[in-house]
């Protein structure tokens, strides 16, 4: 895979955004985002007045059982973004990341 463009040499946050191919308003949610802490069962809904306009997540998250329910769950965090955008994205910066660091991915990375 050719890489035709090192993210090292960009200087302005603007050259960055063009790069990844991403627009302004995605980038500062990426940027943004804090994950949600675990859910927590309510037996009340919130007052109206605290309820604020829906917005679209960023993630989606799953908390998976382990087979062993004694060692609790793992959490996955699923893009909420269109796949390509979220693909491509991926993959400019495992390219980038491949070519500036040595040893990257770790050899027992996997997933």
């Amino acid at each position: 895979m050719a890489f035709g463009y090192n993210f090292a040499r960009l200087t302005s946050r603007e050259a960055l955004v063009d790069a990844l191919c991403i627009d302004v308003a995605m980038f500062e949610k990426v940027l943004a985002f804090v994950p949600p802490p675990p859910a927590v069962t309510r037996q009340e809904p919130d007052p109206p007045e605290k309820i604020s306009a829906l917005e679209a997540p960023l993630f989606f998250r799953h908390d998976i059982p382990k087979k062993n329910k004694t060692r609790g769950h793992r959490t996955v965090w699923e893009p909420a973004l269109p796949k390509p955008i979220y693909k491509g994205l991926a993959r400019r910066l495992d390219a980038f990341f491949r070519l500036l660091l040595p040893g990257y991915p770790h050899e027992r990375a996997f997933g």
